[in-house]
């Protein structure tokens, strides 16, 4: 649990960075959606692959 803990801390960051660094505060809304997805989905995917639950339907 610690380990995903540290995941979403990571991606917050990620998202923090992109946002402000990036510049992407400023840009057209269907950029700002993709990247929240592109993060949320990679997120997702590891929180998986850490819980093991993909490897279940492997």
């Amino acid at each position: 649990m610690a380990g995903v803990a540290v995941l979403v801390l990571a991606f917050i960051k990620v998202r923090l960075v992109a946002f402000e660094f990036m510049e992407l505060r400023e840009a057209p809304l269907l950029m700002k959606l993709a990247t929240d997805f592109g993060i949320i989905t990679m997120l997702a995917i590891l929180v998986a692959l850490n819980l093991g639950l993909v490897a279940a339907f492997l």
